[in-house]
């Protein structure tokens, strides 16, 4: 018998553990990045699609609690899509009552824990979760911003095509009324921008015309205005005090990315690439731009943060409208197919490492690529109008017993637990050192080197192993048995913020929600899942959830 501990080195937070893509770039900053791994060889991953149903190239996925939304600007009727986040299958659909101008939608929906919200031309909507409308308004410009859910409120770019004036737009999220209209550019504001914004310092950033500013999220006047150079500034991202800005003019080539100060719009530095209407993708201080049209050959350029220059070039991937995701350490993106001044659209994705570039997964008969989200370990897309998900192959999880209490007035005074059981050899010895990762919905228990374990042999035989770790707010007990083949586990993490991260309601209420529990270890080296109904409580500012298996 012998026994062997080792030491452990454990970090917890919600903000590295997504299990959601809820808006366009992933969150209010659209830096379009998670620390969710997608699958990296997606030839060998488990994929789903949906039924054909006319989804608009360009526009988004977005994900939360078990579903997928998804918009189709087929002619004759917009569509908005809720599906099952398994099986793609469609929940409900509504009609969206976008204005015949000849330019259609591509904007990506946002979604909350209790309603979606879809912007188009100039039309502005939102549907509780279970598919009924709760308001719709007109917005007083053509716009074709993806909107934004900031707290208590949407915000939206509301830019003219060929028109005079543009601006930003804000409106209560519960009932739709405009809170305030700010024109800001005089003149030939043709733009798609989607606001980034900074909700704790309480502004917001867009740009059109040859023109970027700040505004303030309380009453949309601008604090800051910067003049750049070209006439077709398209898109923002906000990374930290670095706000970048992307250009997309014929007219002008000698660079597409800005990099600004975001506290007051001085100038920092600027990259030379192709033109482009997505925001750049950021990830620990690389940032990714996606390029590629009918005068562009498609390509992603990365470049440092903080200095601007330029890190790698990867041809042949990338499009003007399609926007990367980055998935811990690695860059998912479509592949153009250009020659000349012809650039077909593409119908298959990548993975490249955005450490250098090099391809880790070259494209082959894989289906889907415009602008990915990475939800519950997932990777979606669309592209041909369907919706594709590649999904990691993984093993039976056994929940016993979940609870959880958020309170919704109080900051990291969360806590949650769970019981749980998987079938499993003695590999899981190999996770020494590896991080894992235990998550309900949305709520994360996240370890990142595993250690202090205790083994006990017999005869060579691995007989039994203990992995305990206890740290800061987190404690997390796994026991694996040779006799029962099988790793119990329990985990407890309080002094947390679960604020959103389960389709609760809001107000006073119940609801029961299909709630998917994964298990992921030394990045996969092995995988499990598990989908429970599990029920919510809403009361007097709290959230109960609780789940026992029968």
């Amino acid at each position: 018998m012998k026994h062997i501990a080792m030491a452990v080195l454990m970090t917890i937070s919600s903000s590295v553990f997504a299990a959601s893509w809820p808006q366009f770039g992933c969150d209010a900053t659209h830096k379009s990045a998670t620390y969710d791994i997608a699958p990296r060889d997606l030839t060998a991953a488990v994929m789903a699609a949906s039924a054909p149903l006319g989804i608009t190239d360009g526009s988004g996925i977005v994900a939360l609690g078990g579903r997928v939304y998804a918009f189709s600007g087929a002619s004759p009727t917009s569509i908005l899509y809720c599906l099952d986040a398994a099986t793609l299958d469609v929940i409900w659909s509504n009609t969206v009552d976008v204005a015949d101008l000849g330019w259609g939608s591509w904007g990506t929906p946002a979604v909350s824990t209790s309603c979606v919200v879809y912007a188009a031309e100039d039309f502005l909507g939102c549907w509780n979760l279970d598919g009924s409308l709760r308001w719709e308004t007109d917005i007083p410009r053509t716009l074709n911003s993806s909107p934004v859910i900031a707290g208590d409120r949407v915000i939206v770019g509301a830019f003219s095509y060929m028109n005079a004036t543009g601006g930003v737009a804000a409106c209560e999220l519960g009932t739709g009324s405009q809170l305030w209209y700010s024109a800001v550019i005089p003149n030939g504001a043709f733009s798609c921008c989607t606001p980034a914004i900074d909700e704790a310092a309480g502004v917001g950033y867009a740009c059109a015309s040859n023109q970027v500013w700040q505004f303030s999220l309380a009453t949309g006047a601008v604090t800051w205005q910067t003049n750049l150079p070209g006439d077709s500034l398209q898109n923002v991202s906000l990374a930290g005090g670095t706000l970048l800005v992307v250009n997309y003019d014929f007219m002008y080539a000698e660079t597409n990315l800005f990099a600004l100060n975001a506290s007051n719009g001085s100038n920092l530095w600027a990259g030379a690439c192709g033109m482009s209407d997505v925001a750049p993708a950021v990830y620990a201080g690389t940032v990714v731009h996606s390029c590629g049209d009918n005068a562009v050959p498609p390509a992603l350029t990365a470049f440092d943060l903080a200095t601007g220059s330029n890190l790698w070039t990867r041809e042949g991937y990338g499009n003007v409208g399609s926007m990367p995701a980055i998935s811990k350490g690695y860059v998912y993106a479509g592949v153009g197919v250009y020659a000349g001044w012809a650039l077909s659209h593409f119908s298959n994705a990548a993975v490249v490492s955005i450490a250098d570039g090099s391809v880790f997964r070259a494209p082959q008969d894989l289906l889907g690529g415009w602008s990915p989200a990475i939800a519950d370990d997932a990777l979606l897309a669309a592209n041909g109008g369907t919706v594709y998900a590649y999904r990691w192959p993984s093993a039976q999880l056994d929940v016993s017993a979940f609870s959880a209490s958020i309170l919704l007035e109080k900051i990291a005074r969360d806590k949650a637990k769970v019981k749980a059981a998987l079938a499993i050899g003695p590999e899981i010895t190999n996770w020494l050192g590896e991080p894992i990762t235990l998550g309900v919905g949305g709520i994360p228990f996240v370890v990142e080197s595993v250690g202090l374990v205790r083994v006990k042999e017999k005869g060579g035989q691995l007989k039994r192993a203990t992995l305990g770790i206890r740290q800061g707010t987190l404690k997390m007990k796994m026991r694996w048995s040779a006799a029962r083949q099988t790793l119990d586990i329990k985990a407890v993490v309080s002094k947390a913020n679960f604020t959103g991260l389960l389709p609760y309601k809001e107000t006073d209420g119940s609801v029961n929600a299909d709630i998917v529990t994964m298990f992921r270890a030394g990045d996969y080296s092995y995988s499990a899942r598990s989908t429970d109904l599990v029920a919510l409580e809403t009361k007097k500012g709290k959230v109960s959830a609780w789940y026992k298996a029968k």
